[in-house]
């Protein structure tokens, strides 16, 4: 990669001679970064100090005045040349490893002294093709190695492949299928692997033993270290990677019951290309001393698979303080389209955030207009296999179709659409809501009492309890539901565990 020969004579003439900090990025790609700049340092035997933004701010956000002298290694986050030229100017050598959109020409300032700054990233424009995959932890690795061979190894390459995994990234490639394949393939129960699988697992009863597979990282881990960081705890997060343990396992809990109280209480302008999702920071009264606008990204990445790209914002006394933007397909590059219209856009080219954001009516207009643009001519990539009998289709492909499900994003997925007749619900369980004073006031009767406490069930408009969890036999096979039903979803196989498990997500079409 471009810049690791400069970025090796910066480590090399200020390692030893700089106080060392290493900065990274508030998500879970971020955060292993970090662990790995961590251990790069602890092999060189070098003391360091570590950062990272809250209120899960991305980019460079501290004065460069109070880091004159440092070495900053910088992970997993854009520094634009202005801020490098910045940083330079005030006596900090930089090395940065990223992954993020970035200008077509490469960043390298040099300034007095040892002061210069290299910004290394896989999406320069003369940066090759199969390689723009990499997650930013995948770039630090693969930065490092470059530099160090020594630092090469297995454990670490499977750390690479859960960052792929918890970002997003195309993986539909054979490089990244051979990070995959060492993550999944990875012994989960001892080292540093088996550490993260023991912290952030609920008491497991099921059957198999525990692998980090797309499962866990989609489910388990990721929602673990995302909700520290949406709920503030940034030190919380740092420690547990570090391997400190994790102490404050309740985060993910309160994430998914925020996330649905946001969904209701938000405004919606449905468009047709895009959905428009407002929300009101002062409309969560039960949810006090929460930054409700560090949600909104998680909020619109949920509702995308309803089948537009969405755009949400938080706002407080009628000025938006946040707004994120998700792309209905993961391979349109929506990021240049959105900054063409003059808005300050940064990110991934499907996923990002968008700063000092005021639009107006015309602006929703511009934006429903330009997402139909981008996404004309833009065919299925996923593959739907209809079947009257899911026991043979499982029979003949189903472990093949499960493996190869756990390689790729949704979008290039194989699902199963069941025509048959012979799906039957063994058990369903609804969303519910405790008892309020106005409910009983009112002489509402609660739907469940359990250890003295009364619950009703959410309904929908028609007054019928909306399913939770919903589990199928369907021709002798168990399928399970979060909600949508086998006849209007489609039932997607994947492995976990080593075992083929069915699920029915949203109708894609």
């Amino acid at each position: 990669m471009y810049g690791t020969d400069i970025a090796k004579a910066i480590l090399e003439e200020n390692l030893h001679s700089r106080p060392v900090m290493i900065y990274g990025d508030p998500d879970v790609d971020g955060l292993f970064s970090l662990l790995l700049a961590c251990q790069f340092c602890d092999m060189q035997k070098v003391k360091y100090s570590y950062y990272i933004n809250g209120k899960r701010e991305h980019g460079f956000k501290l004065d460069p005045t109070i880091l004159r002298g440092y070495l900053v290694i910088a992970v997993d986050f854009d520094i634009k040349q202005e801020m490098m030229e910045a940083l330079i100017e005030n006596d900090v050598a930089v090395v940065s490893c990223d992954h993020h959109d970035i200008q077509d020409t490469p960043i390298y300032v040099k300034g007095k002294g040892t002061a210069a700054g290299i910004v290394i990233n896989n999406q320069y424009a003369f940066e090759p093709e199969e390689n723009r995959y990499q997650s930013g932890a995948g770039i630090t690795y693969e930065a490092i190695c470059e530099m160090y061979p020594e630092f090469k190894s297995t454990e670490r390459e499977a750390l690479v492949g859960i960052t792929l995994l918890s970002d997003a990234r195309p993986l539909e490639n054979e490089r990244a299928r051979r990070y995959l394949k060492t993550t999944y393939s990875a012994d989960a129960q001892t080292g540093y692997l088996g550490y993260l699988v023991e912290n952030v697992t609920d008491a497991d009863y099921g059957f198999g033993v525990p692998r980090v597979d797309r499962d866990f990282v989609d489910f388990t881990l990721s929602p673990r270290i995302n909700s520290l960081f949406r709920f503030g705890k940034e030190a919380e997060a740092i420690n547990f990677i570090l391997g400190r343990g994790l102490k404050n396992k309740s985060t993910k809990t309160k994430q998914a019951d925020l996330k649905l109280a946001i969904k209701e209480r938000a405004s919606y302008l449905e468009l047709k290309n895009i959905t428009i999702i407002g929300v009101s920071a002062d409309a969560f009264p039960d949810f006090p001393n929460v930054d409700i606008a560090s949600f909104i990204g998680l909020v619109c990445s949920d509702i995308k698979g309803t089948g537009k790209s969405v755009l949400g914002f938080v706002y407080d006394n009628g000025v938006i303080v946040r707004a994120s933007f998700r792309g209905q397909f993961d391979d349109v590059h929506y990021l240049t389209g959105v900054q063409s219209l003059g808005i300050h856009a940064d990110g991934h080219s499907g996923a990002f955030g968008i700063n000092d954001f005021e639009p107006t009516e015309q602006t929703w207009v511009d934006l429903d207009r330009l997402i139909g643009e981008l996404n004309e001519g833009h065919s299925m990539t996923a593959q739907i296999i209809e079947a009257s009998n899911l026991s043979f289709v499982l029979m003949q492909r189903g472990l093949q179709i499960a493996t190869e499900n756990c390689y790729v994003r949704d979008m290039h997925r194989i699902y199963i659409r069941y025509k048959g007749r012979n799906a039957k619900i063994m058990r369903t369980t609804y969303k519910k809501e405790p008892m309020s004073p106005e409910d009983f006031a009112a002489g509402v009767k609660p739907d469940i009492t359990t250890k003295g406490e009364s619950w009703r069930y959410v309904r929908d408009s028609h007054g019928n309890p909306i399913p939770k969890y919903i589990e199928y036999v369907v021709d002798g096979k168990l399928v399970k539901s979060f909600g949508v039903t086998v006849e209007e979803g489609l039932i997607l196989p994947i492995l976990e565990k080593g075992h083929v498990q069915l699920y029915v997500r949203e109708n894609i079409t």
